[in-house]
C-alpha cells in the first residue's frame, strides 16, 4: 500500500514540486497586488485562496497515511509550539522591561507619560463661554454639554458657527487666500465684491446693493448676512473662561471630536474680512472690535492638548494679523488700539504652546497603544482606512485573530520608540530656555525615520501615531516669527505716532513700547530690520533655511500667493505708499 501512495506523489505535478510551484504563484499573486494596489490583482488573489485551501488539504489528508510523517508531523508540532511559546514569552518579557525602564528613567528627569495629565482643568458652567448657545451649536450634532456623545448625531442641531463665505453648501471662492500680509498684499475686496454679485445673482445667498457702492461697503453688506450671529459670539466672549466638553475618558483618545475648530476658524475667516472692510470704511473701532473677537477665539481652545487645536490658532493667528498689518500699513489705529494689539499678541507663545502639545500628543499616542494592547482587533483600523467603515462597529473575526496574533511586548516596544522619537526629535525642536525653534534637530528626526533607525515590529504603531508631528514645527516656527514681528510693528507705529517717523534701529523701542525686544525664533538673533528710501521699513526672519536671504521671499511654485516656508525670509512689509494717514 505504501508503494502505490508513493508512486503518485512522485510523478511532476505532486507534492513537492507542485505544492512550491502553486505557493509561489500564491506569493507573487500577493506582492503584485500589495505592490500595485490594483482591484484585478486583488480579485484574482481572492479568487485563487479557494483553490489553494482545497489543493493543500488533499495534500495534507494524503501525507497523513504515511506514519513517518505522522511522527514528523507530532514531534514537529510539539517543537514548533515550544518556539511560539518561547518567542512570545521572551517577547512580552523584553516589552515589559523596555518599557518600565525608559519610563522610570524619564520619570526620574520630570517627564509625564500620563495622558490625565494632559486634560484642561474644569471651569464653572456659567463662566464658560463653550457652553453659551451658540457656541453650543459647534459641536452639538455630536455630543451634548457633558461631553456625551450622541449616538445617532442630533441633526436638529444647526453649526451657526461656519460661516461658509461660498455661500450655504457652497464651496469658498478659489481665490481665498485669508492672510496676505506676509507677501507685503491687501486683501483684494474688488474680487470680494464682484464674488458676493455673482454669488447673489445665482441664488439669492448674499445681500447686495442693486447700485453697486465701493468694494468694502458692498463686502460689509454681504457679510452683514453673519451680524446676528457674529454679535452673539461676541456678546459670548465676554465670559472669563473656556473648556469645551470633550471626551477626555475615552479609551482611544485619538477618536475625541474636534469639531469645533473648524467652527472656530470659520468666524475667525469671517472677522478678518470683515474688519479688513471696515478699515477701508474708517470704521477702526469696529474692525478693532473685530480683531479683538478672534484673539478671544485663540484664548477659547488655548488649553487642549490636541495638535489639531494648536494648528486651528496658527490658522486664526495669520488671519488676525491681516486686519492688524493693513490698518498699520494704512496708519489707521490709535496709540491705545496699538497698545491692545500689543498686549494680546503677547500672550501668544507657540514655542511653550508647542512643547506643551506634543507632550499631548505623546501621551495620547501612548494611550492609544495601551488601548491597542487591550483591543488588539482595533490595530486593522491604524494602517487601513476606510470612509464606509462605521467608527462603532466592533472588528471582524480577521482583525482579531491577526490582531490578537502580536505579542503584548510589541506594543510595550512602540510605546518605547514612540516616546523615544519624541524626546529626541520633537520636543526639542522647541528650546523653551531660548525661546527658538531649530530646523537642525526636525532634519535629525527625519534622517532617523530615513535610515530606518527604529525597527518596524517596534515602530510600525509609533510611526502612525506620529503623523505630522515631526513637519509641524516649520509652521509654527512661522507663527511666532509673525507674531514678534507684529509686535515689533505695532511698536514702530507707535513711535512713528510720536515722532512723526520711524527709527533707524530697533533698540530704541525698548525705552517705551516693548519691555523687551522679540528675537528672531530661528537662531535667537534680532530680527532684521531697515529703513527703505521710501519711508517705509523692512523687517524679517531668516527663515527655516537658517540664513540670510536679504529680505527675499520664495512663493511655491506656479503659485502667486502661497509663500515657500522652506526657504527665503520671513517678512513684514508695507505697500510702497499707504492709502490714508493720519
Amino acid at each position: 500500500m505504501d508503494v502505490k501512495l508513493i508512486k503518485p506523489l512522485r510523478k511532476r505535478w505532486s507534492w513537492p514540486f507542485g505544492l512550491w510551484l502553486w505557493i509561489s504563484v500564491e506569493l507573487f499573486l500577493l506582492c503584485v497586488a500589495f505592490g500595485t494596489q490594483l482591484d484585478f490583482a486583488w480579485n484574482v488573489l481572492e479568487i485563487s485562496l479557494a483553490p489553494s485551501a482545497v489543493i493543500s488539504l488533499i495534500l495534507f489528508i494524503r501525507l497523513l497515511f504515511f506514519r513517518r510523517f505522522r511522527r514528523f508531523l507530532f514531534w514537529g508540532s510539539v517543537g514548533l509550539a515550544i518556539l511560539v511559546v518561547v518567542f512570545y514569552v521572551e517577547e512580552d518579557w523584553r516589552g515589559v522591561h523596555a518599557w518600565n525602564s525608559f519610563r522610570r528613567e524619564w520619570e526620574a528627569k520630570g517627564e509625564t507619560f500620563d495622558w490625565q495629565k494632559m486634560i484642561p482643568p474644569p471651569v464653572q458652567d456659567g463662566q464658560n463661554f463653550a457652553l453659551t448657545p451658540i457656541v453650543y451649536s459647534s459641536y452639538g450634532q455630536v455630543f451634548d454639554r457633558q461631553g456625551h456623545l450622541k449616538n445617532p448625531p442630533d441633526t436638529n442641531v444647526v453649526d451657526r458657527l461656519i460661516l461658509n463665505l461660498g455661500g450655504f453648501n457652497y464651496p469658498e471662492p478659489s481665490f481665498v487666500e485669508p492672510a496676505t500680509w506676509c507677501l507685503g498684499m491687501k486683501i483684494d475686496l474688488i474680487a470680494w465684491q464682484k464674488h458676493f454679485q455673482t454669488q447673489s445673482d445665482q441664488a439669492n445667498r448674499f445681500p447686495i446693493s442693486s447700485i453697486p457702492e465701493t468694494p468694502a461697503q458692498d463686502v460689509l453688506l454681504a457679510l452683514s448676512r453673519y451680524n446676528e450671529t457674529l454679535d452673539k459670539l461676541g456678546r459670548a466672549a465676554q465670559l472669563p473662561e473656556s473648556r469645551f466638553p470633550l471626551d477626555y475618558d475615552r479609551a482611544d483618545p485619538f477618536e475625541i471630536d474636534l469639531s469645533h475648530l473648524a467652527s472656530l476658524e470659520s468666524c475667525s475667516k469671517t472677522l478678518s474680512l470683515r474688519a479688513v472692510a471696515e478699515l477701508q470704511e474708517g470704521r477702526v473701532i469696529a474692525a478693532h472690535s473685530d480683531v479683538q473677537l478672534i484673539f478671544r477665539l485663540m484664548a477659547a481652545i488655548q488649553k487642549e492638548p490636541f495638535l489639531s487645536s494648536l494648528f486651528a490658532r496658527k490658522g486664526m493667528a495669520r488671519v488676525v494679523l491681516q486686519p492688524v498689518w493693513e490698518g498699520l500699513a494704512d496708519h489707521r489705529w490709535s496709540d491705545d488700539q496699538l497698545a491692545v494689539q500689543n498686549e494680546e499678541l503677547a500672550k501668544l507663545n507657540f514655542v511653550s504652546d508647542y512643547n506643551d502639545t506634543m507632550h499631548g500628543e505623546m501621551a495620547m499616542g501612548l494611550r492609544s497603544i495601551e488601548y491597542l494592547r487591550r483591543e488588539p482587533g482595533m490595530v486593522e483600523r491604524v494602517f487601513v482606512f476606510s470612509f464606509d467603515r462605521d467608527p462603532q462597529a466592533p472588528p471582524g473575526l480577521g482583525s482579531r485573530v491577526i490582531g490578537g496574533a502580536i505579542p503584548s511586548g510589541w506594543f510595550y516596544q512602540n510605546q518605547v520608540d514612540l516616546a523615544d522619537f519624541v524626546l529626541k526629535y520633537i520636543i526639542p525642536a522647541a528650546d523653551m530656555s531660548h525661546a527658538t525653534f531649530s530646523p537642525t534637530v526636525i532634519s535629525f528626526g527625519r534622517n532617523a525615520i530615513d535610515a530606518d533607525a527604529y525597527p518596524f515590529p517596534y515602530w510600525g504603531l509609533a510611526r502612525s501615531m506620529l503623523g505630522g508631528l515631526g513637519y509641524s514645527a516649520q509652521g509654527f516656527a512661522f507663527a511666532q516669527a509673525s507674531t514678534d514681528m507684529a509686535r515689533i510693528a505695532i511698536a514702530l507705529e507707535r513711535y512713528r505716532l510720536l515722532h512723526g517717523f520711524y527709527p533707524e534701529k530697533l533698540d530704541v523701542l525698548s525705552q517705551q513700547f516693548l519691555a523687551q525686544i522679540p528675537h528672531d525664533p530661528i537662531g535667537g538673533q534680532p530680527f532684521h530690520y531697515r529703513l527703505e528710501t521710501n519711508g517705509q521699513f523692512t523687517l524679517y526672519s531668516i527663515g527655516w533655511n537658517e540664513k540670510d536671504d536679504g529680505g527675499t521671499i520664495v512663493l511655491r511654485k506656479n503659485s502667486k500667493t502661497s509663500l515657500y516656508l522652506s526657504e527665503g525670509d520671513w517678512i513684514w512689509r508695507y505697500p510702497s505708499t499707504p492709502e490714508t494717514g493720519k
